[in-house]
């Protein structure tokens, strides 16, 4: 990709959608982009490599081909040490992840994929994040989060109706937390599906979701007590049919992964949160209840560090 194309296509009013971290000194072109996830170049309308990230426009809903974006054994798709660190889909263009498709990431931090519907056999496993919010998942393969040694949290789609264990959650940390739909509790002839049950059997923590709706969006946060990398954060909890657990705070420093990766969490009003960078930010906050479900971002509160 010559640089006068990459302007000719912002000057079509075409604007990044995605953006993939850690892969560009290898993915330079739409040509390579397009090999990589198993695409036709036509549906790329903006290409840019960044240097150790590429950001791209996608028009169409599309979908990783099988034996993709690995870095293992025969498959591995790039040279150079790129270890991908984030794959951020704002639109939710992609639906799916094919067969043994984007595994072995240790660096990976940040999967944001709001419209993926289904993981193929092994798809995304044996990666190093904590899964963001997967609740629009529909099909999950097997083996597919095989692995994934430092998952905290997952919201997952419903499961197979018999008790197999089919290796979904093979190999994950004991002490991972799962939100499923509260179909998993009995779709096996009464008892949990059988994925479910080696959770349980391993002393995870799985949480039968009974309803999807999130909280209100909250509306005042403000910021007090700003000293040195340090500040205190204030708000009116919102409206919430279901409890609420926690909020997720997000400092947008201006890069995209600090847009959509959640910086920490706090319980209530009034708790301090540390290790703030210095520069402009830009803090806002999420509502998150007992069943996972996140409402919309806070007013946003800027700061000066």
């Amino acid at each position: 990709m010559i640089l006068k194309d990459i302007h000719r296509r912002r000057k079509e009013g075409y604007k990044p959608n995605t953006f993939i971290g850690g892969v560009g000194a290898s993915i330079n072109s739409i040509e390579k982009l397009a090999e990589l996830i198993g695409i036709n170049e036509s549906i790329i309308k903006f290409f840019e490599n960044e240097g150790v990230n590429i950001s791209f426009c996608i028009i169409e809903d599309y979908h990783i081909s099988r034996y993709k974006f690995r870095n293992d054994g025969q498959y591995k798709d790039w040279g150079h040490g790129d270890i991908l660190t984030y794959y951020i889909d704002i639109e939710g263009k992609l639906k799916s992840i094919g067969e043994n498709s984007l595994q072995s990431h240790p660096n990976l931090e940040l999967l944001y994929l709001p419209g993926i519907l289904t993981l193929k056999n092994s798809a995304i496993r044996q990666n190093g994040y904590d899964f963001v919010n997967l609740k629009s998942l529909k099909e999950l393969g097997k083996r597919c989060f095989n692995g994934s040694h430092v998952t905290a949290v997952l919201s997952i789609a419903p499961l197979g109706e018999d008790g197999t264990e089919s290796g979904i959650f093979k190999y994950i940390n004991d002490n991972v937390t799962i939100y499923c739909p509260i179909e998993n509790a009995t779709i096996n002839n009464g008892e949990p599906d059988g994925d479910i049950q080696y959770l349980l059997e391993r002393g995870s923590n799985v949480v039968y979701v009974k309803n999807y709706t999130p909280s209100e969006k909250i509306l005042d946060l403000s910021i007090s007590n700003l000293e040195g990398s340090t500040c205190r954060l204030y708000f009116t909890p919102p409206n919430s049919i279901n409890p609420l657990d926690f909020y997720e705070v997000y400092i947008d420093d201006g890069s995209v992964l600090s847009k959509y990766k959640p910086f920490t969490k706090i319980l209530e009003s009034g708790q301090t949160i540390t290790g703030l960078a210095s520069g402009h930010l830009k803090i806002s906050i999420k509502a998150v209840d007992v069943y996972y479900n996140l409402s919309e971002k806070s007013n946003e509160v800027l700061i000066n560090v």
